[in-house]
């Protein structure tokens, strides 16, 4: 799909424990094998659904056998968060607060990051607030 997204060929590469390609673009890559054996499987969840609620029990999963981790150096690592407990703030509230009030902060703590290529420019932007900080770029 990503090829039809980009009108060309995804560049791949060899996976180093597996007989399988990955995006030769990926930040992170983590090889393994899933045993079909019901036997192998853990008990997981419950887990917190998006609108607030918690599914019903936990249900026998497959385990992934993890073989190697291949990284970019600094990978970025995205992802998102899902769930939330009942009666509990999520953390995406706290994220919204923090990098609505003041992008410096955010960034200092890792929440968000210039966009690639501007780096420079938003350091040269926020140095003096970032020099309030502590931060020096």
């Amino acid at each position: 799909m990503m090829g039809a997204v980009l009108g060309r060929p995804v560049d791949l590469v060899a996976c180093e424990s597996v007989p399988l390609h990955v995006p030769a673009s990926a930040e992170i890559v983590v090889e393994g094998f899933l045993d079909p054996d019901p036997a192998t499987f853990m008990e997981e969840g419950p887990f917190a659904e998006y609108p607030g609620y918690l599914d019903g029990h936990p249900a026998p999963t497959p385990v992934l056998q993890v073989t190697r981790i291949t990284h970019r150096h600094d990978p970025v690592l995205r992802g998102t968060l899902e769930g939330i407990r009942p009666g509990f703030l999520v953390e995406a509230e706290f994220l919204v607060v923090l990098t609505e009030s003041d992008p410096a902060n955010a960034m200092e703590a890792g929440l968000i990051l210039p966009e690639p290529g501007h780096e420079q420019e938003w350091f040269d932007e926020n140095r003096a607030r970032l020099a309030e900080l502590g931060v020096t770029a």
